[in-house]
Order: structure tokens, then sequence, then C-alpha cells
């Protein structure tokens, strides 16, 4: 669009073609299924159109877009969503972190936003092992994943935030978005098993390949 290659009015209704399919889709799941897509519709129209430049609301927002991404994929069995809830709170947190240090990646951010961010993070990594707690969800087992998490991303957001000049802050950016893969692994292990997060790890190196074709900050 910045480029004047596609038109806003074109851009508009490719964009409301796929949240119709993506909603009308959810609801052959379920109504609750169709009502959590219909939520994540709204969350992204009211962050690109007012949310994105608000310092706080702005991450906020983008966190629960991805939260509900995660409650809608739940939803395939209804009922496991009262159970597991409270899951939709670490991607909110994780994808907040990363949204929050990414306004300063054309820039340069804020040293502030930078420890902000880190606190998010610390604060998932203390989360994916705490779910240890529960009698279902093995701990050992999400360890190894949550540790190979912690080096891929606090060198980074470390960086960034000791020095929040508009390069660091997008390597951050980057790596960040990358390693909700890896963030996914780590809980899918915790509950199924090492093999089932080796399972979903799996799509990081396709990632990161794709990653050298778009843009991903």
């Amino acid at each position: 669009m910045p480029s004047g290659r596609v038109s806003r009015q074109n851009a508009t209704l490719l964009g409301s073609i796929l949240f119709a399919i993506g909603i009308v889709a959810a609801f052959q799941v379920s109504l609750l299924s169709a009502a959590i897509a219909t939520f994540i519709t709204l969350s992204c129209l009211l962050y690109n159109s007012l949310a994105k430049h608000h310092p706080f609301f702005g991450p906020l927002n983008m966190g629960l877009c991805r939260g509900s991404n995660l409650l809608l994929g739940v939803s395939a069995v209804p009922e496991i969503i009262g159970e597991r809830w409270y899951l939709a709170l670490i991607p909110v947190l994780y994808i907040a972190a990363i949204t929050a240090i990414s306004q300063g990646e054309v820039h340069g951010g804020k040293k502030i936003t930078g420890v902000l961010a880190l606190l998010l993070i610390a604060i998932v990594l203390t989360a994916v092992l705490a779910l240890g707690l529960l009698e279902e969800y093995t701990a050992i087992a999400a360890l190894p994943f949550a540790i190979f998490l912690a080096i891929r991303i606090l060198p980074n957001f470390i960086k960034a935030a000791r020095e929040p000049i508009a390069e660091n802050i997008r390597n951050a950016v980057k790596i960040g978005v990358l390693s909700l893969i890896v963030l996914d692994a780590t809980v899918a292990s915790g509950f199924a098993g090492l093999y089932y997060g080796l399972f979903v790890l799996i799509l990081l190196p396709i990632s990161m390949k794709l990653a050298k074709v778009f843009a991903v900050t």
C-alpha cells in the first residue's frame, strides 16, 4: 500500500473477505468458535485503526489478538475453553512484550520500554514452567524448550533494552516473533510430551527460511 501498488479499497476488500472466511469457518465448529473469531476480527480492526499508536493499549490489544488465536484453536473442543482459558494469558504477555518494544523499530525506542518488555518475557518464561503445578503438565518435558526460548530471545531483548536503537529493536522483534513457535512447542511438550514439542518446533526452520523472503517486523 505505501508503494501504491495496492489501493486502500482493494486491500479493504481482500481483508474483509479473509475475515469473513475465518468467521464462517469457525462457525462450522461451534458458536463459541465463531464468537472468538469475531472477537479476533474486531480486535484486529481496533488495533489497526486506533490502538497501535498507544504505548499501553497497543501492545495489550495485539496480545489479545494472539491470545484469542490460541483460544480459537482450543475451541475445537469447546468444553476445554472453560478449563484452559488461562493459557491465553501467556501469548497475551509475550506478544505484548514484542509489540511494546517494536514501537521503536523505526526511529529507536526508550530504555524503559525495553526493560518492561524484558519483565514481561521473564513472566512468560516463569509461567510456562509454573504450569508444572498442574497434574497434567510435565515441567521437565517443557524445560529444554523453555531454555531454548530464553537463549533465543533474552540476549536480543537485553541488547535492545541497553541500546534501544532501531537496528537492535528490529532484531529483537524478529527473533521474538519467530520464537513464538518455540513458546508453542514449550507448552505443547508440557501437556503432550517431548515428541509433540519437537513436532511443533519443526515449524521454526521453515519460518526462518520464509523470513528471508517476507519482512517479519
